[in-house]
């Protein structure tokens, strides 16, 4: 409800500025229909230090990685209000989208290859992942760390890194970031 009345009045930390911590901040707020510069967001130099700033006192809030802050929401010295993915990395903390804000942002992670290239070496890499991904190992390791389960290649691929761009673009030049 503050951040909704007046987002100045929060303060939110995460790692660092023009992060995707500070862009979901910003995306939180366009959800709201505020503008993402009307943020209070204060930089740190990682999960860690706005970690200790929650515990302080010093920052209300905080956006971070939930590896970094799911022993601290354990053991009940901090409340997870919500996780920014597709779906629930804890049974009883909501997505945004479940909380009433239609965001969705995840850290993800990609494997890259030069635009040059060998077909063949491209259909092996995209083979070796699509093998590791089928490993319960990794999906135990990914449900370990709160990382989202999605594995795309191609066009679905494309679509996604598309989408991601226009919509962190759009809050970055909102925050005079890009």
């Amino acid at each position: 409800a503050a951040l909704r009345a007046d987002p100045a009045s929060v303060a939110v930390a995460g790692a660092g500025g023009g992060t995707l911590d500070h862009i979901i901040l910003g995306l939180m707020l366009r959800a709201l229909g505020r503008q993402a510069r009307e943020a209070r967001f204060v930089a740190f130099p990682g999960g860690g230090p706005s970690m200790a700033a929650v515990l302080g006192g010093q920052v209300q809030a905080a956006i971070s990685g939930w590896s970094e802050f799911s022993e601290q929401v354990k053991s009940g010295r901090v409340r997870a209000l919500a996780t920014t993915g597709e779906r629930r990395l804890d049974p009883a903390v909501p997505t945004l989208r479940e909380s009433g804000l239609d965001v969705v942002a995840t850290n993800w992670r990609g494997v890259f290859a030069a635009p040059g290239i060998r077909p063949e070496a491209r259909r092996a890499l995209v083979t070796l992942m699509t093998e590791l991904h089928a490993l319960p190992a990794w999906g135990r390791l990914l449900a370990e760390r709160g990382w989202d389960d999605a594995f795309l290649t191609g066009p679905a691929l494309e679509a996604f890194l598309e989408r991601d761009r226009a919509q962190t673009e759009a809050v970055l030049k909102e925050l005079g970031l890009a």
